[in-house]
């Protein structure tokens, strides 16, 4: 029999009797502390235990999904080719309902790639001082949200204004369409 069993004998088991238990004396006090100190270790190792299972849960469960997202990732690429070769074909066909889901094309806005220095030069010279935003520190910088609402692609230029004047240090990137695949549930 071990330590903690044989101190367990002194204290009743049963929820009646631990409802009149009572510290009444030093002895009772230490055997108390005794039994706090052993319940914490006993807690700490479930944990242990329990943190260690975790563990090498968390570890079976990645290496089972990486092989089943590299799976993933091979099918879908095989389904984006698939429907870009569709859409080279027609390029009216943007989507394609299939019977367990939805594969679909989207355009996507073209990339603007800023020079900012150049950029911020070439709006003071043309005047268009609400793209820019000044800050307390006078430090000033293009409001590309703004500048973007403005801008019309032209081919890799950029162009603003009825003038149509070439944005300097701006060019355009045009973007492939994004691909997605839709499962039905």
């Amino acid at each position: 029999m071990e330590l903690h069993e044989y101190l367990d004998q002194e204290l009743p088991q049963e929820e009646e009797q631990r409802k009149g238990f009572v510290i009444d004396n030093e002895q009772t006090a230490n055997w108390v502390m005794r039994k706090l100190a052993f319940l914490n270790e006993k807690e700490r190792q479930k944990r242990e235990i329990a943190d260690a299972e975790m563990r090498r849960v968390d570890e079976w469960l990645e290496n089972e999904t990486a092989a089943i997202n590299r799976d993933m990732q091979f099918f879908e690429a095989a389904l984006e080719v698939y429907m870009r070769k569709v859409n080279m074909e027609d390029p009216k066909v943007k989507s394609l309902k299939l019977i367990h889901g939805k594969l679909q094309l989207r355009k996507q806005k073209p990339k603007l790639i800023c020079d900012d220095d150049k950029l911020l030069q070439f709006l003071k010279d043309k005047h268009y001082t609400p793209l820019i935003n000044r800050k307390v520190k006078v430090e000033e910088k293009v409001d590309k949200v703004k500048l973007k609402k403005l801008i019309i692609a032209r081919g890799v230029q950029a162009v603003i204004g009825c003038a149509e004047n070439v944005v300097e240090g701006v060019s355009i990137l045009e973007q492939e369409p994004s691909f997605s695949v839709t499962l039905n549930d």
